[in-house]
C-alpha cells in the first residue's frame, strides 16, 4: 500500500478561483443530473429551492416582512441576490403577467456552467436561484412554480417561471 503525496496551497486562493471550482462542480452536477434523471430533474427544484431560500433569509437577511406584492417579493429577493451575494453583474426578475415570471441575470457566476450545457445541447431543468424565487413564490402566496425554460444569449442567462393554478 503506498501513500500520497501531501500537497499545500502555495498560492492564495482568490474569489476566481473558488468561482471557477464552484462552476466545474456545477457543471458536474448539471450534466450527471440531466443525463440521469432528464426532465425528472425538475422535481429536485422544490428542495433545492426551499434550503436557498432559508439560507438567503438566515444568512443573508432576507426578509419578506411588510410584502403586500410578489414583485416587491421579487426585487428583495434580486437585492439580495445580486448585492449580498454577488451572484451576477445585474438582475432583474419581474413579474409579467399572473402566470409568469421572468429571471434575468447578467454575467451571472455560474454563466460558463450554462454556456457550457448549450455546447453539449443539455437544456437545463434545474436553476437553484430560479428553484428559490419557486419556494419563495410558493412561501409568499400558496401558489405552485416551475421552471418552463433557461435560455443564454451571450452574457445573459434568462430563466422562465411559470405559476400554476
Amino acid at each position: 500500500m503506498s501513500v500520497g503525496d501531501v500537497v499545500k496551497r502555495e498560492i492564495e486562493r482568490t474569489e476566481e478561483m473558488a468561482t471557477e471550482l464552484n462552476n466545474v462542480i456545477f457543471m458536474g452536477l448539471y450534466i450527471g443530473l440531466n443525463k440521469i434523471l432528464g426532465e425528472g430533474a425538475r422535481g429536485l427544484n422544490a428542495y433545492v429551492g426551499r434550503e436557498i431560500l432559508r439560507l438567503m433569509k438566515e444568512t443573508y437577511g432576507l426578509n419578506f416582512d411588510g410584502c403586500n406584492d410578489v414583485q416587491e417579493l421579487l426585487n428583495r429577493f434580486t437585492e439580495v441576490m445580486i448585492n449580498k451575494l454577488g451572484f451576477a453583474r445585474e438582475g432583474q426578475i419581474s413579474h409579467v403577467d399572473e402566470r409568469t415570471i421572468v429571471f434575468r441575470v447578467v454575467d451571472p457566476m455560474d454563466l460558463p456552467v450554462i454556456q457550457r450545457l448549450k455546447e453539449e445541447n443539455i437544456k437545463p431543468v434545474v436553476y437553484p436561484l430560479a428553484s428559490a424565487v419557486i419556494s419563495a413564490i410558493y412561501e409568499f402566496t400558496g401558489k405552485k412554480a416551475f421552471i418552463k425554460d433557461v435560455s443564454i444569449n451571450d452574457r445573459e442567462v434568462k430563466v422562465e417561471l411559470k405559476i400554476l393554478d
